[in-house]
């Protein structure tokens, strides 16, 4: 199998990654504004050049601990779908090495390897129908 083009996605003391056809662009520390009712894993909505963009706390949508600030979000696109990852450090564009294993976690595609370790690459259509769900 081919490597994986990816953006690297720090939370914490994890790195996760999205396929890099998914990424639009990385917004730093965008304004967010809470949005009354939304679902636990929603921040709030940004304007991005006009239009409004949800945020999600990526570390509570895969079920770790929430994130405490926002410094960096990564805006995905899925089809015609926006929504923007929560970041904890500055992403990086990298080529994964072959997959190891499909993921078994939800929100998560598959695992590769990458510079002696694994990181998890998420299924970004997963998590974009998860905020649409109320994940």
């Amino acid at each position: 199998m081919a490597n994986l083009g990816a953006v690297l996605l720090p939370l914490g003391d994890e790195t996760y990654a999205v396929a890099a056809e998914h990424l639009r662009e990385v917004v730093v520390a965008p304004r967010i504004t809470a949005l009354p009712g939304a679902p636990p894993s929603v921040l709030g909505l940004f304007s991005l050049r006009g239009s409004l963009v949800p945020i999600v706390d990526t570390a509570r949508l895969l079920g770790r601990t929430p994130l405490a600030a926002v410094p960096l979000a990564l805006v995905v696109r899925s089809g015609n779908e926006l929504a923007a990852l929560a970041a904890t450090g500055q992403p990086s564009v990298v080529d994964l090495d072959a997959m190891v294993r499909p993921a078994d976690s939800p929100g998560a595609s598959s695992v590769h390897l990458f510079d002696g370790g694994l990181v998890t690459v998420l299924d970004v259509e997963s998590l974009l129908a998860r905020i649409g769900q109320g994940g």
